[in-house]
């Protein structure tokens, strides 16, 4: 999907966080896909056990973050 024409436009502003990324740079990048207009792609693994916290007044206001779950959930925790 990032290679993908779809991804063109938003690319730019696009995160993308998978095992390779350093500890101090997945840290960071939690802490910006809490932002208004942030957008962040990780492997599953990330979804569990990580705590997103939001700090943008205007997130928080307009309902906080939305999560799309890209793939079928093995465990119902992962839903």
């Amino acid at each position: 999907f990032y290679e993908s024409d779809q991804m063109l436009d938003i690319k730019a502003v696009t995160r993308v966080l998978t095992e390779e990324v350093s500890a101090q740079d997945k840290e960071g990048a939690f802490l910006q896909a809490t932002r208004s207009g942030a957008i962040t792609l990780m492997i599953r693994e990330f979804g569990r056990g990580t705590d997103f916290k939001c700090f943008d007044s205007n997130m928080l206001e307009g309902g906080g973050s939305h999560v799309i779950q890209a793939f079928f959930s093995t465990e119902i925790a992962e839903e």
